[in-house]
């Protein structure tokens, strides 16, 4: 005979199962071809601006921008760690995209 026990537990299981397995789609997707197309505009000035010192990156991008300047300042550690290539400067926000997906579960 199944108890209730056992089957809350398979339950949570497979719940568990099903957030990993909708994690890994969506960091396929997020990571698959991610150096194909050129670096657009937006991109290009947020590596301008994290190229830069930590205090000019919180000068440039604080008041005026949309994006908040911890984006800009974690991107110049990434940029020092990871090149500035299409694939290591993209691959931030990839990380963070994939982060999301538990965020938002």
């Amino acid at each position: 005979m199944v108890s209730l026990a056992s089957l809350g537990r398979w339950a949570k299981r497979k719940e568990i199962i099903l957030l990993l397995l909708i994690i890994l789609i969506g960091a396929v997707l997020r990571v698959y071809d991610l150096g194909a197309e050129s670096i657009w505009l937006d991109e290009a000035y947020g590596i301008r601006v994290s190229a830069e010192g930590v205090t000019t990156i919180i000068k440039e991008a604080g008041p005026t921008q949309i994006i908040p300047p911890f984006y800009f300042v974690t991107l110049h550690y990434w940029m020092n760690l990871f090149g500035t290539s299409e694939v290591a400067t993209r691959s931030l926000s990839a990380i963070f995209g994939i982060i999301s997906i538990l965020l938002i579960y």
